[in-house]
């Protein structure tokens, strides 16, 4: 499992607090430093498809020209060129993933 994490963000906070007390192996990503993967958010869709606009903090995207009636491909690019846009916390692993907010959605995955 790989967690997009920002450690500023309480929600991201406890999303790890979470995972550590799971005894689960996972990744940590620290996505504004290291940023996002093309292939890492192609993954995520295969397994939100139909709700990629959840991928993305829209009232801060807003900022950038984003609406809910743009494609994927506009919202993978959005994401990629401004990390933090990327909601968050982001679970992400071979089987699923999860946008957990709350983060106690990420129990249903362990």
């Amino acid at each position: 499992m790989r967690l997009f994490h920002n450690p500023r963000c309480s929600k991201s906070r406890q999303a790890l607090a979470l995972l550590n007390d799971s005894n689960k192996t996972f990744e940590i990503i620290h996505y504004l430093v290291e940023g996002i993967q093309r292939e890492d958010l192609k993954r995520v869709f295969h397994f939100l498809s139909d709700d990629y606009h959840s991928l993305i903090r829209a009232k801060e995207a807003a900022a950038y020209g984003y609406s809910n009636q743009d494609s994927l491909d506009d919202v993978f690019n959005l994401i990629l060129e401004h990390p933090s846009l990327l909601q968050r916390p982001l679970l992400l692993s071979s089987s699923f993933a999860i946008v957990a907010r709350p983060p106690e959605l990420i129990h249903s995955c362990l």
